[in-house]
């Protein structure tokens, strides 16, 4: 019998046997599916410690921004299983390893922005420049009232503003008379344009200065000979140049670049700030630790102070929340209940469509007028 019938017999057998119920375990090839799975395993046996830690930390970061690409953050509960965690540590040494190396070599939470706490998205969001700019629609004049009128008085003031300089430096011209043309005519001999600005008296004369160093009063400070000059070239010394002052570091062996820690309540979330924004990665974070009042809060706060206006209902429908209308409904009760949105107001366009607002940063009737553009005037302007 030739070989290929023996091995399609024996597979024939094995698939006979497992369908009978029998146990084929022990006549699979354990031993070459071990081989096969520890060369496909990124940490080696002959991998020090350190370097399993180091290849474990690149392999996450790698896993990070994976996830971030695919809209999501990153969590150490997936490591282990996604075959991250090197045989000389726990997951819990990785977890630590990561958090560590991003404190160390990274910046997973830059100055002004806020992992945790409530409203933290609006204090790490910086100012809106349009919502008092002078593209504005509303311009702080009355109705009515030309604008020209401004203009002209405003264009006034800033010509007589130009004038006062003018007359201040004419009166301080003046008394110089003759000194000034002696200055010039010395600084005309000498080829030096010193007389535009007469000698300050916090200026000390030439005596007062201290003399530039010498090439040896150089030599004597530095420790190091100078470099000699022949034929205005630089020339090498024979002696060893001094040493920098800083040193060039090891490269390292992963890339913490744009790396973003969120601190959840039991762990932390990461996502890559190159690929996801701050805003989207804030709303992740609290999608996942699955905070609905915190999340309903911000958000309408949000909305109410950076653009402004009210935000709809079904606006949390979308991802990462994902909160159908009894959700919102429940989070808004809730968070009345626990005093956290005294703020907060609700309103209905005339087509029936539910939104809410801040009364912080909009009035009821500005709110209720958004509301109805965007639900109802909106669409028949399209």
């Amino acid at each position: 019998m030739r070989e290929e019938d023996e091995i399609r017999a024996a597979v024939i057998a094995l698939a006979e046997a497992q369908a009978a119920g029998e146990d084929i375990s022990d006549q699979l090839p354990h031993g070459e599916v071990a081989a096969e799975a520890a060369e496909a395993s990124p940490f080696g046996d002959d991998m020090s410690e350190e370097e399993q830690r180091d290849a474990a930390i690149a392999l996450v970061l790698d896993a990070v921004r994976a996830a971030t690409r695919e809209g999501r953050l990153a969590q150490p509960s997936e490591w282990e299983a996604a075959g991250l965690v090197p045989p000389a540590m726990t997951a819990e040494d990785v977890e630590m390893a990561v958090y560590d190396a991003l404190m160390e070599h990274g910046d997973p939470m830059p100055e002004g922005a806020s992992a945790t706490g409530e409203g933290s998205a609006q204090a790490a969001r910086p100012v809106n420049r349009h919502v008092h700019s002078a593209f504005s629609s509303s311009n702080g004049r009355c109705v009515g009232t030309s604008p020209f009128k401004h203009k002209a008085a405003s264009a006034k003031e800033e010509q007589m503003t130009e004038m006062e300089p003018l007359a201040d430096s004419s009166a301080v011209e003046e008394p110089r008379g003759d000194v000034g043309r002696s200055d010039r005519a010395s600084s005309a001999a000498t080829g030096t344009a010193q007389w535009a600005v007469p000698p300050s008296e916090d200026c000390p004369s030439e005596s007062e200065c201290p003399a530039a160093p010498t090439e040896t009063s150089r030599e004597g400070e530095s420790g190091y000979p100078s470099a000699s000059t022949e034929g205005g070239h630089e020339v090498e010394s024979e002696c060893p140049a001094p040493p920098t002052e800083t040193g060039e570091a090891a490269p390292l062996p992963y890339d913490c670049t744009n790396i973003r820690l969120l601190m959840g309540k039991a762990s932390y979330y990461l996502y890559d700030a190159s690929a996801m924004t701050g805003a989207y990665g804030r709303w992740a974070f609290l999608a996942a630790e699955d905070d609905p009042v915190t999340a309903f809060v911000e958000c309408v706060r949000e909305e109410s102070s950076v653009y402004p206006r009210p935000m709809a209902r079904t606006n949390l429908a979308n991802d990462p929340f994902r909160m159908d209308a009894e959700a919102v409904e429940a989070a808004f009760a809730e968070a009345r209940a626990q005093g956290r949105a005294d703020d907060i107001e609700r309103t209905e366009a005339s087509n029936g469509d539910v939104y809410f607002y801040s009364t912080a940063y909009l009035s009821p009737a500005r709110a209720k007028a958004l509301a109805e553009w965007d639900a109802v005037e909106r669409k028949r302007n399209v």
